[in-house]
């Protein structure tokens, strides 16, 4: 069975609690009228009451006329005799089941006191209220609760009329009142169906977001506006991914290309010694390429892993610094490494993460560095970070460059080519590391806007990585 829409369940929640409440104060209007009619009553046979002993020596008849009217039946006894002035028939009904006696034993009943009657096949309600007088005078004030009973229900039925007349009007109200309050829940679904459908622009933008509708559109218009954001990194990332692959894939054809002819010419051809040797020599120049690209591949992939920890542990950063030094000049001989700064300076890192980022650096100024010219690294700290900065004098680079060269593969001109050595991967893990350092690693002016600079910050204690 289907289930009712939002907007007829609260129109029929609502009507059921209207009727409820009517119910309730029709009710409790007719207690209360029944209740004060009958209180009203009772006050007005007291009165008579209190009045019969003002008139006690006035003559039986007219003792029974004063304290009768249009109300309250007056049945005054007095030596045996009664005298009944007011309704002659309500008397007579309650003298047939109470005869009046002027005897001492005679029970006088309260004036709260109720009595019933029956008469032909009729049956009577009084309140009743019995004195007797110094003289032995019995005064009877008899009053008939049906007016006040009749009151009532031509209350209830007014009230019934009327309430037919206001549910009306209620159902005609709640449900013009249930469309509009809920016309904005269209407008919802009407956007998500838009959103669904590929028009991610879409939103509601609510003119209020102070009501309980403006805050539901705000908080779907910010639900979308999430959704969005995610999508555009999967699709970047995707991107990325794919680029990066295609990227790795190109960089790794290359050399072993290289190593599969290398390798046919030394199985099917006839060479002499010294060009056996050449082979040979590029065959391993070729293997120790691929080596190092996989293995640069497979430092991207641990860095991209949030889920590898960071081994930091106390190291001096200088006595890292200068391991590097000492190995790059082995690596580049003709080229003077200059080690300048601190003497000593304690931190809390991962000594390899930051021992690869230096030899990175080193490497990148020595093979861009011009002749006879000096790489220099600086060693210095300020406010609770250690500054390492890598200078050289070769080709300088442009300010809208100084970010995609830590982009991964990326080579910025024909000196920056893979016959001088670089897989393009080097800077890219060295910001990565950096980064995982709670650090950065950036490409900032060079003195006298020569050569390039590069400035790596890392914490003194350790810190969350940075993002």
């Amino acid at each position: 069975m289907r289930a009712a829409s939002l907007r007829t369940r609260l129109t029929l929640i609502t009507i059921a609690a209207m009727s409820v409440l009517l119910v309730v104060v029709a009710a409790a209007t007719a207690i209360v009228l029944g209740s004060q009619l009958d209180h009203d009553l009772n006050r007005r046979l007291e009165a008579r009451s209190v009045l019969s002993t003002q008139l006690a020596t006035t003559s039986q008849d007219e003792l029974a006329i004063q304290l009768s009217d249009r109300d309250i039946t007056a049945i005054v006894t007095r030596n045996n005799t009664d005298i009944v002035a007011g309704d002659a028939e309500r008397a007579g009904e309650f003298r047939a089941i109470h005869p009046v006696s002027q005897d001492e034993s005679v029970k006088l009943e309260p004036a709260s006191a109720k009595v019933r009657a029956t008469s032909d096949d009729r049956l009577s309600e009084m309140s009743v209220l019995r004195r007797r007088l110094a003289d032995s005078t019995v005064i009877t004030l008899l009053a008939d609760t049906q007016r006040n009973s009749e009151v009532v229900l031509r209350l209830i039925g007014v009230e019934a009329v009327l309430s037919v007349i206001a549910m009306a009007l209620i159902v005609a109200t709640v449900g013009r009142l249930a469309r509009r309050a809920l016309n904005p829940l269209d407008d919802v679904v009407a956007v998500a169906e838009r959103v669904a459908r590929g028009e991610r622009d879409t939103r509601l933008r609510p003119d209020r977001g102070d009501t309980d509708m403006g805050r539901l559109a705000t908080s779907f218009d910010t639900m979308v506006d999430s959704l969005e954001s995610s999508i555009d990194r999967a699709e970047t990332s995707e991107r990325t991914m794919r680029q990066f692959v295609a990227d790795a894939s190109h960089e790794l054809r290359n050399p072993a290309a290289a190593i599969g002819a290398t390798s046919e010419i030394l199985l099917h051809g006839e060479h002499s010694d010294a060009d056996r040797e050449q082979l040979e020599l590029n065959l391993v120049r070729d293997s120790q390429r691929l080596g190092r690209l996989i293995g640069d591949l497979l430092d991207v992939a641990r860095l991209d892993d949030p889920a590898s920890p960071l081994q930091a542990r106390p190291v001096d950063l200088v006595s890292v610094a200068e391991d590097e030094v000492a190995r790059a000049r082995l690596r580049h001989p003709d080229v003077p490494i200059e080690r300048i700064g601190k003497t000593t300076l304690a931190a809390e890192v991962e000594p390899d993460g930051i021992g690869r980022v230096v030899a990175n650096l080193l490497d990148n100024g020595a093979r861009h560095a011009l002749r006879e010219t000096t790489v220099t690294i600086e060693i210095d700290h300020t406010l609770g970070v250690g500054v390492i900065t890598v200078t050289n004098d070769g080709p300088e680079i442009a300010d809208k460059n100084r970010e995609r060269i830590f982009e991964r593969f990326t080579r910025l001109d024909t000196s920056r080519t893979r016959a001088a050595g670089g897989s393009g991967l080097g800077l890219s893990i060295s910001r990565s590391i950096a980064r995982r350092h709670g650090g950065s690693l950036r490409c900032v002016d060079a003195p006298e806007g020569r050569g390039a600079r590069f400035e790596l910050r890392i914490p003194l204690q350790p810190r969350s990585p940075m993002g």
